[in-house]
């Protein structure tokens, strides 16, 4: 089985570090038209072409926009709520400080089930009222 890789970002809470910001509807077009024309000059070029990034781009369009990243300041209103961010191969995820774990029972033998990797949702179509369980709580 493949091991999945996660980053999560320190959790030290800090105040939120956002500034005051006046953009007209032609500065946010220029900003976004900026990253757009970089990014074809890079397709265009003679040894690029490469895929490039959607979410990278994105943030940079939101930074130039903004003036700082956004992204970061939203991250950590989550952390100052004593909740995780974590990346992964999948994306990006908000998550609480104990992972989610459902607990299942068989109605019928009465036999309990810990979903021990909750990020594998193969345990979905398993454990269903149709084949006989109940989710009974969460660790």
């Amino acid at each position: 089985m493949k091991k999945q890789l996660h980053i999560t970002l320190p959790i030290s809470k800090r105040d939120l570090e956002v500034k005051n910001i006046s953009k007209t509807k032609r500065q946010i077009i220029e900003a976004i038209n900026k990253e757009v024309k970089s990014c074809i000059e890079h397709f265009n070029a003679e040894v690029g072409g490469w895929k490039l990034d959607k979410d990278f781009i994105r943030s940079q369009i939101l930074s130039n926009i903004f003036g700082f990243s956004i992204e970061d300041e939203i991250n950590q209103a989550f952390i100052n709520k004593n909740l995780i961010v974590e990346y992964n191969d999948k994306g990006s995820f908000i998550r609480t400080k104990e992972e989610y774990m459902p607990i299942y029972m068989n109605e019928r033998t009465g036999k309990i089930h810990l979903i021990e990797n909750s990020d594998d949702k193969t345990y979905l179509r398993k454990f269903t009222q149709r084949n006989g369980f109940v989710e009974i709580g969460r660790l």
